[in-house]
Parts: C-alpha cells; structure tokens; sequence
C-alpha cells in the first residue's frame, strides 16, 4: 500500500477546488469533498541533469535506451494494480483484508492498493479484491494460498525512487503497461488532483460501478446526484480522465434497480426502460468520447440484471455471442462524426452468469466461506 500512497497522492487535507476538467463539485462546508486528497501544488522537477554526471555514467545508463525500456517492462508491466480511494473510518494493514484494521473516531480519505489476486479464470465481476473483510480473505479464496503477498514488489517503489532519469524513461511503462481495477468514483471524477500527469497513458482500465458509488454515498462523498444520474456522470468521465485508454471493461455491481419506486419484485417498464436507455446512453457517450475506437471494450452485469434490462437490445442485436453457461454478450454500435469523418465503433454488453465464479473456484475454495458441502 505504501507503494500506491507514495506515487500517486498525499494524505494531506486540503479544501475543495474547482476542478479543472469539469469535473462535479458539491456544496456545504462539512463534506467529504472539503478533505479530499490533493497531489501537491509544486513538484519537485523530474528532468535529469544535462551535464555527465556518475549517473549517467552508470552501466545501466550506458546501456541503449531500448534495452533499459525491455528492463523497465520486465520489471514493472503485466499487473492488475488496485486503487482505491475511499472515505472510511477504517485502516487495514493487509489488503483485501480486516486483519490488522484500526477505526478512528471520524472518516477520512484513505488509500487502498494492491496487486490483484483474482483466480486468472474468474471475471472481474466476481472480484472480492476490493472488498475487505474477515478471514478467508480474497487472496486465499482467489490465490489458493495465504502466503503470498498482496502488496505491490518493492522492488517497483525501489526502480522508481533510485534517481529521476530512471523514474522520467519508466513511469509511463507503470502505467501504460499494467491494468488498473478502480472501484470507488473519486479517483474517476477528481483525477487531476490525485493522480500525476503521467497517469494520462493508462491504456487498460477495469472500472467496478459499485453500489457505494452511485447510490449509498454518491452524494455524500462524490458530490453528484445519487441513482442513475450517477451512472451517466461516472461513464461520461472516462475519456476525460483516461484518455489513452486502449481496453475497457465496465462492470456493473449491485443492483441497477436499487431505490425504484414501489418496491416491488417486478420493475415497471417505465423504469426498467429508463435503466436500459440510462446505461446504454452513458455507455454510447463514454466510447464516442474516445479520439479513436477501443481495441476491446465491454459493459458487463450480472446476468439477472442483463435478462431483464437487455432483452430486447438482445433480440434485436445483429451480432451476438455466447459461451454456454458462462456469458452472453450483444454488440452495440456507436457511429461518431467529428468535422466530415465518420467513425464506427462501438462495444460489447455482457451478462455474467452467477454461476461462474463458482465454477472456476471449485468447491474447496467455496468451503472456505461456508458455502461449501
């Protein structure tokens, strides 16, 4: 964790600015926005010297550059990283974990990070990374083992702290050249203030849409409108905060129907259609937002939500695919006219099955949480 704190953000409380990129703001004087975490206003120049120096006398620095960029792959590329941002009144010692947890009187801004130990075959959507608690923790239901280490390798921190040249040729391969898996709003809606520049060449992105996000503390702690007006100000954002993105995966947590009027078992077409032209509409924004199309790119729910939210996009889709018991999945075309060009794109909108994650578990590591035989 301490990896993630000391590259992108302070802990220091500062008071709420108007962001720079639109991004929204909320109003009161004792909201969670008033101490929300910001890089600092100066920094401290990263631009090696220009003189012959020892370190540029070094035998890693007299290596070519393409070599020393094959070093920095090997050493900081093909993770999933965890960040978070939460305002909680709990600190954990152990990722994915409540072991070590310590409460303060009142919430802050806390930083959560770590590699991301999710069974290889398991979807993001089953993903426990992010969310803590008792003993099993995630690493043993996902990794198999307790005796591995959630936290980022040192040896990351230690690459980029030995000296501004080697910290200027590789954080761009840290961020270009791993996925990120972001769950809460804040670091989406409030980039610029948490994330330095170099954090624009992210090119693989996970973002969990979870309920804490758009419906238990939307407004109390991201300053937006909580429901689905949520969902739109969170996807619309996407380009904005990450616009070098090659692969996209959005996944849906929770309910999508959470707070719905009457209460019952049943959504009304009314609203069951204002999810799906919400949902659709927030996605179509967010693609076309994009300078050119993604490589890979899909929204994906649980499959109890896709059957009764998509069936007729489903129906009436040209292109459909599916892995028996596993996934279905539509495509959804995005046209985009920018001056006299026309762009075709477009993106992929799955239901998962539950039974999934069960699946690729197996029944020991289902045992470990008492669902087992």
């Amino acid at each position: 964790m301490s990896f993630i704190r000391e590259l992108f953000g302070s802990r220091r409380p500062v008071r709420r600015q108007q962001e720079p990129e639109q991004a929204p703001t909320a109003t009161g004087p004792s909201h969670a926005l008033d101490t929300l975490p910001t890089l600092p206003a100066t920094r401290r120049p990263i631009t090696p010297p220009t003189s012959s120096t020892a370190q540029l006398a070094s035998p890693f620095f007299r290596l070519p550059p393409e070599l020393r960029q094959q070093i920095y792959r090997l050493v900081l590329s093909g993770r999933e990283i965890h960040i978070d941002l939460r305002y909680t009144a709990v600190e954990t010692t152990t990722p994915h974990s409540t072991h070590g947890a310590s409460f303060d009187v009142c919430r802050r801004w806390r930083w959560r990070a770590s590699n991301c130990h999710r069974h290889p075959d398991a979807p993001p959507i089953a993903d426990r990374c992010g969310w803590g608690g008792p003993p099993p923790t995630a690493c043993i239901l996902f990794n198999g083992t307790s005796s591995s280490s959630c936290a980022v390798g040192p040896e990351v921190l230690a690459l980029l702290r030995s000296c501004r040249l080697a910290y200027r040729e590789a954080i761009e391969v840290l961020y270009a050249d791993n996925t990120f898996h972001v769950c809460t709003g804040a670091l989406l809606l409030y980039t610029p203030r948490l994330l330095p520049p170099a954090a624009r060449a992210v090119t693989s992105l996970i973002f969990q849409v979870t309920e804490e996000s758009v419906w238990m503390y939307a407004d109390e702690h991201l300053g937006i409108e909580k429901g689905l007006p949520a969902y739109e100000v969170l996807l619309r954002r996407l380009p904005v905060a990450f616009p070098s993105l090659v692969r996209l995966l959005v996944v849906v947590q929770g309910s999508l129907w959470r707070g719905r009027p009457g209460g019952g078992a049943e959504l009304s077409p009314v609203y069951r259609d204002a999810v799906k032209d919400c949902l659709l509409s927030s996605m179509d924004g967010a693609v076309a937002g994009f300078r050119r199309p993604l490589v890979d790119c899909v929204l994906a729910m649980r499959e109890s939500a896709f059957d009764r939210v998509m069936v007729e996009e489903r129906a009436a889709a040209e292109k459909v695919e599916l892995r028996e018991g596993m996934w279905v999945q539509f495509w959804r075309a995005v046209s985009v006219v920018r001056g006299d060009q026309a762009l075709d794109t477009g993106y992929w909108v799955r239901g998962v099955a539950p039974e999934e994650s069960e699946l690729v578990l197996g029944a020991s590591a289902l045992a470990l949480l008492g669902r087992g035989a």
